[in-house]
Formats: C-alpha cells, sequence, structure tokens
C-alpha cells in the first residue's frame, strides 16, 4: 500500500483555503479514492474552525477522517499562494499536506502519519518537502511504510525531568508535531522527557511512578484530557499550537512553577492498583483556593452512600404501597420486608453528612483528616447521645434548651450539611496546629505522632471545639430554614426552582452545577424539619441535571444522516441511560464538540423543567439516583403519590423536548453555514 503517489503531487492552483479543499477531493476522485466530494469537504472545514491546521514554516497540514476511504492517503500542493491562511509563526502557507484516514481500522497507519508530522521539524526533510520532485518527494514518504516500528519515546531511565500529554481534537498531527517539538527543545536544553501522544490511539502511556517523579508536568492538549491520575501534581496546561510555535518557553515555564495548578479529584486507577486521589497536605498552604475543590470531593465520596440510600428507601415504599395513606408516618415501614429495606436505606443516607466531612478533610490534609471528619459529621448530622445527655443542655423533653422552639418534635437537631462542611474547614485547622505542635517532640517520639498523639488530640480537640461552634450552626441552619419559609410563603418557590436547574446545566458538573447540587441536598436535609418544600428544590435540581443527557438522546434520534457522526449516534444511546440515572456528566461530550449548538439549549431546557416543578410544588426525598427514586416523589399541590411521579416525569420530558428542539434548530443552522463557506 502506497501512502502517496505521483498524482497526489501537484502545484496548488488555489487562492483561498476552501478552494484547496476543493482542489484535495478533485485529486482524490480523479484518483478513484473517493466518490464523496462535499463530505471530504465538510470534513476539511470542520476540523479548520476547531482550530487552524496552519503550522509553521509555512505548513499546513489539514486532516479529516473520512468513512468512504479504504486506506489512509496523502496529498502534497506545493508552491501555493494561498491568502488569509497564516501560520502559527506567521509565515504564508505555501506547502499544503492534506491527510485523509479511514473511519475503520485507521489504527494501523496512525504510526506512519504522526511520523510525518514529526519528520516536518527536521529542517532537510521539510525543504525536500517543499522543493524536490514528485518522485522523490513520492520514495522518501513511502518509506516511511517499511520502517521499523519505533518505541516512542523509548528510554531505560527510570525517571524524566519532564512528563508531558499532547492531543488535539482529531489526534492526528497537531498531537505528533506538539510531541516532537517538545522533545526536539529539551533534549537540547540537557533534559529528558516521555511524552503521551493521546491521537486517535494512545501511544506511550506514562506510568504512576514517572509522574510522580517527574521535575514537571505539562499538558499540552486543544480538548478535555482525563485529569484524575494527575491529582495532587503540579501541572501546567498549554495547547499544541503554543508548544510548536515556543517549546523552549513553556518548558521553562514547568520547570519554573508558573501558572501551574493542583489536580485535585476523586478515585484514580493506574497499573490495575486503585487509590485513593485528591489528598491533600498536612498544612494549610493555598487553603482558600483548595477548599471548594476538597468539598466536591467529599460529595464525590458521599455520592455513593446517596444514591445507594435513596434507592433502597424508595425500594421500601415500593413494597409498602398498601400502607401509602398512613398518617402516622409509617409508610415504608407497614411489613417486615419494607423496614428491614427501609432501615438499611437510611442507614446508608445517615452517613452522608459523615462522609462529606471526613472526606473534605481527607482532601484537604490526607488521612489524618479521616477520623476527626467522621466524628465532626456524625455531630454535625446530630447522631449520638451527646445532644440530650451532656453538659447538662436539656429540658424534661429530652431536647436541648438552646435548640429552636420549631425543632422540638423533629427529628432534626442538627446542622446537617451546613454544619458538616464547616466543622471540616475547622477541623482542619485544628488538626494542622496540632500537628505543627507536636513537630516540637524529639525525634525519637515522632514515630508515634501519626498512629496515636495526632488521632487522639486532633479528634478529640476538634470535637470539643466544634460542639460549641455546632449550636450557633444550627440557628444558622434554622435561620435559613425560616428563609425559605418566607420565599415559599410569598409564592416565589418557582423562582429558585428555576435558577437551581438552570446552574444545574450551566458546566455539567462543575462548580456552578456542584453548587446547586449541594444546595439541593441541603434542602432535602431541611424537609426533615418540618420544611417540606424544601424538597421541592432537590426535584428542581435532579431534573434540571436529568435533562442534559436526554436532551441530547432525544436529539441524535432526529435527522441522524445529515447532523450526527456515527460517535454522535453512539453517545446518544449512551445519554438515554446518563439521563435517567442522573449523571449530567454524559452530555460534557457533546457540548464540547458543539458548545454553540448544546450550552444554550440545555440551559433553557433545564430552566424550563425547574419552572415547573417549582409551580406544581413537586418535591422528592432523596438527593440522587434519577428514575430509581421517583417513587419519593411527591406534590404539595396534588394528592394522589402516582400522579406526582407522572407530573414530574412530564417535567422532566418537557424541558427535554424544549433543549432538543433548540439543539436541532441550531445544529441545521451550523451546518447550513459551514456548506454556505
Amino acid at each position: 500500500m502506497k501512502l502517496i503517489t505521483k498524482k497526489l503531487i501537484t502545484n496548488s492552483k488555489s487562492e483561498t483555503i476552501f478552494k484547496t479543499f476543493d482542489e484535495i477531493a478533485e485529486l482524490l476522485i480523479n484518483d478513484n479514492i473517493i466518490t464523496n466530494k462535499k463530505e471530504l469537504i465538510d470534513g476539511f472545514k470542520k476540523r479548520e474552525k476547531q482550530s487552524s491546521t496552519a503550522l509553521v514554516d509555512g505548513f499546513a497540514i489539514p486532516h479529516t477522517v473520512n468513512s468512504e476511504i479504504k486506506e489512509p492517503k496523502i496529498i502534497i500542493l506545493q508552491k501555493s499562494d494561498i491568502k488569509n491562511w497564516k501560520t502559527i509563526d506567521g509565515s504564508k502557507v505555501d506547502t499544503v499536506i492534506a491527510i485523509i484516514v479511514p473511519k475503520n481500522g485507521r489504527n494501523n497507519h496512525l504510526l506512519i502519519l504522526s511520523k510525518l508530522s514529526a519528520k516536518l521539524v527536521d529542517p532537510k526533510f521539510s525543504k525536500m518537502i517543499k522543493t524536490s520532485s514528485s518522485s522523490k518527494v513520492e520514495k522518501e514518504i513511502n518509506s516511511l511504510i517499511i520502517e521499523k516500528k519505533e518505541e516512542a519515546n523509548k528510554s531505560s531511565k527510570k525517571s524524566f525531568d519532564i512528563v508531558a500529554v499532547t492531543s488535539c481534537p482529531t489526534g492526528i498531527a497537531h498531537t505528533y508535531m506538539a510531541a516532537e517539538f517538545l522533545e526536539k527543545k529539551a533534549s537540547e536544553m540537557g533534559l529528558t522527557i516521555k511524552i503521551e501522544t493521546q491521537g486517535q490511539t494512545v501511544q506511550s502511556v506514562l506510568t504512576d511512578k514517572e509522574i510522580k517523579e517527574a521535575k514537571a508536568i505539562i499538558i499540552a492538549a486543544d480538548r478535555e484530557v482525563e485529569m484524575e491520575r494527575f491529582a495532587g501534581e503540579k501541572i501546567y496546561k498549554t495547547s499544541t499550537k503554543k508548544v510548536i510555535s515556543d517549546a523552549e518557553l513553556h518548558i521553562n515555564n514547568a520547570l519554573k512553577g508558573k501558572d501551574t495548578q493542583i489536580i485535585s479529584t476523586s478515585v484514580r486507577t493506574t497499573n490495575g492498583e486503585e487509590r485513593i486521589a485528591g489528598q491533600g497536605q498536612l498544612s494549610l498552604e493555598n487553603f482558600g483556593s483548595r477548599a471548594w475543590k476538597s468539598v466536591m470531593n467529599g460529595v464525590s465520596f458521599m455520592l455513593p452512600f446517596v444514591i445507594f440510600g435513596g434507592i433502597f428507601i424508595a425500594l421500601a415504599f415500593l413494597f409498602d404501597i398498601g400502607n401509602s395513606n398512613a398518617v402516622d408516618g409509617s409508610f415504608g415501614t407497614g411489613n417486615p420486608v419494607s423496614l428491614f429495606i427501609k432501615s438499611i436505606g437510611g442507614i446508608s443516607m445517615g452517613l452522608m453528612i459523615p462522609m462529606l466531612t471526613a472526606y473534605t478533610m481527607y482532601s484537604l490534609i490526607g488521612r489524618p483528616g479521616l477520623l476527626p471528619g467522621f466524628v465532626i459529621g456524625m455531630l454535625a448530622a446530630g447522631s449520638g447521645p451527646i445532644f440530650t445527655e451532656t453538659f447538662g443542655l436539656y429540658t424534661e423533653n429530652g431536647i436541648p434548651n438552646w435548640v429552636p422552639e420549631e425543632f422540638i418534635g423533629t427529628s432534626a437537631v442538627s446542622s446537617g450539611f451546613i454544619g458538616g462542611i464547616v466543622g471540616a474547614f475547622l477541623g482542619t485547622v485544628i488538626v494542622v496546629l496540632i500537628s505543627q505542635v507536636l513537630d516540637f517532640l524529639p525525634k525519637s517520639m515522632r514515630g508515634i505522632k501519626q498512629i496515636l498523639l495526632l488521632p487522639l488530640f486532633g479528634t478529640a480537640f476538634a470535637s470539643i471545639i466544634f460542639w460549641f461552634i455546632n449550636i450557633p450552626l444550627i440557628y444558622v441552619t434554622w435561620g435559613l430554614l425560616t428563609l425559605l419559609m418566607l420565599i415559599h410563603n410569598a409564592g416565589l418557590t418557582w423562582m429558585l426552582a428555576l435558577l437551581l436547574a438552570g446552574m444545574m446545566a450551566v458546566d455539567m458538573g462543575g462548580p456552578v452545577n456542584k453548587t446547586a447540587y449541594v444546595f439541593g441536598t441541603v434542602m432535602v436535609s431541611l424537609s426533615t424539619t418540618g420544611f417540606e418544600a424544601g424538597g421541592i428544590y432537590m426535584a428542581a435540581v435532579m431534573a434540571g441535571g436529568m435533562v442534559p443527557p436526554l436532551s441530547i438522546a432525544i436529539a441524535t434520534c432526529f435527522k441522524r444522516k445529515t447532523l450526527w457522526d456515527d460517535d454522535d449516534k453512539e453517545g446518544g444511546i449512551t445519554n438515554w441511560i446518563m439521563g435517567a440515572s442522573f449523571i449530567t456528566e454524559g452530555a460534557i461530550p457533546f457540548a464540547s464538540k458543539y458548545p454553540k449548538v448544546i450550552m444554550p439549549a440545555i440551559i433553557a431546557g433545564s430552566t424550563v423543567s425547574g419552572l415547573i416543578v417549582g409551580l406544581l410544588q413537586i418535591t422528592i426525598a432523596a438527593p440522587h439516583g434519577g428514575i430509581f427514586v421517583f417513587a419519593l416523589v411527591n406534590s404539595l399541590l396534588i394528592g394522589p403519590i402516582w400522579l406526582s411521579i407522572i407530573l414530574y416525569i412530564m417535567a422532566i420530558l418537557i424541558g427535554a423536548a424544549v433543549a432538543a428542539a433548540i439543539i436541532l434548530v441550531l445544529k441545521t443552522l451550523e451546518i447550513k453555514k459551514v456548506n454556505a463557506i
């Protein structure tokens, strides 16, 4: 198989970018390589919209994946004179190397294509491409196919000065050129480097040990790169284009720690070993910048308990459906089976706040934060006899005399999520301070610091101090409850429900989304205090989070041949499951790929769902679970539970339908705009 033939090497006759694409397509049609000219040109245009394929030294490498191509081909247009197509270094494009790759079976040829991109860094090779005859160019490029496959970044070193990841939107040209520029410049600077190229396949995968031991980590990517394995490390992020333009600058920036960021996530698996990520160090360094990320880390650890507990409580209600009209609060416990299931679910749900607090502290200061975090979390959740049997602060009815009257007779003598989060920050400061005090111990006693002294004194002091802090925090919870009651009584619940649902679609798992979600979970905890309307906000949050993936799933069912590629169609199927399970992140790949289409649509759709939920005053008693917890749905306006569930489903589907309609309209307009170029 020849990558290139003499027929595919010619002097360019085009003066514009898109006429160049047309000229390339004509060459391929004349050589009987393709039959659909429009599809190929659309592929080139789509790639160019993501970022310019003009590189350096007068070269441009447009590339696309085409389902009609049976084998990869390279087309070269020499002596080009294309207006308004500037390279990264400001030079005018005078040579175009087009790469087309088949949709299926492309992986076998990606190494060859990466070699071509990388060899352009060599001045002798690039000059040959520009000035030599078609026969010589054909021979040189086709010789790549018979070269022995080399291990990228092969080295016997156990560690590297720099490790890097390069990745561009299509994973063909920029990915490998960026890697080549980094590798060449690092060698000139006397540095060792290993680069993981995330093209159509991932090559030279970085190991956990290499990441940990590197002096600097560079992520040169134009698309999302999985960051979990870099948790706790300093990362320097840039783009492939910037690295190609000035690799030395970015290597120096990374080594100096300029514009770096510490990555913090939940759990990662590398080399077959699972380990907890996002673990902080026992210090208060950058505490403010790490605080909210640490809360998100705690939320991620909390979610499995919430989901499991919510599903089991929902199952308990299903098994006790005959007792649904009970007025004594016994619904879900009317028979031994439902009682057992609800008890298990209740235990899991009861661990929400302790998990949140413990793993927020773990994210901030590591293992020393786990024990005090769990204890503080239990106190914030109102667990244990400490509220009724300590310090003599209790009345004859067993309720502490400082508890607001509105709480008397309820099960929530606690500060809930507010206390859990504040307690995590307070506990972190106390544990770090105690650790610093214990640093004065002689070296002979340092061994028992971590295993005995720090857990003992850290947990004891943190718990005692938090007990007193927790009292005003309970009043804060009560104040929030009172404010929400005023909003509800004023008939403005729908406004807050609308806002929260819309926030869920803004960044789909990011800070805005998580802020809305945490607020919703706080509302669930408040709903147990007698403020039943608190469940409305959680219902709005869940609806708003389910709409984005569901709307994409619906949209991909229409105009499948004209609007969506094969990856989109597969992603649409996945989003049915994601949406039904309340996993908003399922929409992220589409939002990254088509931001101008997806983002306004899903925000609008989620907002509509939140508005309907707020107007109908639909509540839900579980903070996660999607369709699996719909048995916990109720409406403060509509009596029967079955009708409330139907209305909730309708609210979600209406929002998803609105978003899907907007997606289809905007996507159609975008395609027409591209075709008109």
